[in-house]
Order: C-alpha cells, then structure tokens, then sequence
C-alpha cells in the first residue's frame, strides 16, 4: 500500500472510526511508525496515553512501537499478520508470524489477542491462549472484564476456562469516558 503521508495513531484511528480508511490503511499507517523510512510525526517517540481509552488496540501498538522495538527496513510482515487475522485461517496466521523477527512474534501475539478479544473471535483466541502468553497487557485486561457470559458465552466460557482465569484477579473494567478523540 502506498501513500503520499502516514497518518499518526489519532489521525488512523479517527479515520477508520469515520469510514475514511480501511483497516488494512489502519494497520498500513501505524506499523510505518516503526519502519527506518516512514514518515516522522510530532510525538511519535512517546507513548500516546490518550488513545488507551478509545483505541486500546492502536495504544498497544504504540506501546510496543515505542518501548520495545528497533526500526525494521520493511513493515509489510506486521501487516500482512494483521490481513491473514481479517482474511485467513489460524494456519495463514502462524504463517505470517513465521515471518517476523523471533523477539517481535510475542509482542504481535497478544495485539491478536487483544483484537480477537475485542471482536469476540473466539477460535483465534483459543488458539492464541491455548499457545501461551506470557503476560497481558493492561487493554486485554480491561476487555477480558467487560465479556458478559450472556451475551459472549463462548469467549466468556473460554476465558474463565484459561490460563488467563488464574494470571488475573476479576474487577471491574475501567470506565470508558468521553474523549476528544472519541
């Protein structure tokens, strides 16, 4: 995907809420933060706090962006993870995970975890779950605790039958607000 210039996490994340953008243009805009030749936003070496609210899943890969990564020469592979979730099979998933740097698989695995969560895709969850992670971030928490059994049975059957059931103490989620970027 090309385009003339890579929208920073707020920007992506209002123009895909609006329809403006795809999530593959989603996804496109917020791994450029992480390549040697994308384009440089005002702020991108900090964590964007404001966004764990309203966009847990861009605020995780701002996270990880931030904190945890060297710039990569090509960040079509973190993509094309994210185009075998929405397109593929568990098995075009692994495939694609394959193809990252050994030290990124963990990191991209619970993002999956925390978008397949968000859309209550229980076999991919399973999956990932049942392969282990090793810790979870603080916005899988959060969705974990709003899964109601009434109207998500499977993913909150699956969740209380994890592992992630034990690692976690059960509280209430936090309280979504109003935010400018909402």
């Amino acid at each position: 995907m090309s385009t003339t210039q890579s929208l920073c996490y707020a920007q992506a994340y209002r123009k895909k809420k609006a329809g403006e953008i795809t999530e593959k243009e989603y996804f496109y805009h917020l791994f450029q933060h992480v390549s040697r030749t994308g384009i440089e936003h005002k702020g991108d070496e900090r964590v964007h706090f404001n966004l764990e609210k309203v966009d847990p899943l861009g605020y995780s890969i701002n996270c990880m962006i931030v904190n945890m990564m060297e710039p990569v020469d090509d960040p079509n592979p973190f993509e094309e993870v994210f185009d075998a979730y929405r397109n593929g099979t568990v098995s075009d998933i692994k495939t694609k995970l394959a193809n990252l740097k050994p030290s990124y698989e963990p990191k991209v695995r619970k993002l999956l975890a925390l978008l397949s969560l968000q859309e209550r895709n229980a076999p991919v969850l399973k999956w990932l779950l049942d392969d282990g992670i090793e810790t979870y971030e603080a916005g899988f928490e959060d969705e974990a605790r709003r899964v109601q059994k009434g109207k998500d049975p499977e993913t909150w059957k699956l969740l209380h039958e994890s592992n992630f059931k034990t690692s976690v103490p059960w509280k209430q989620p936090k309280t979504r607000g109003s935010h400018p970027l909402a």
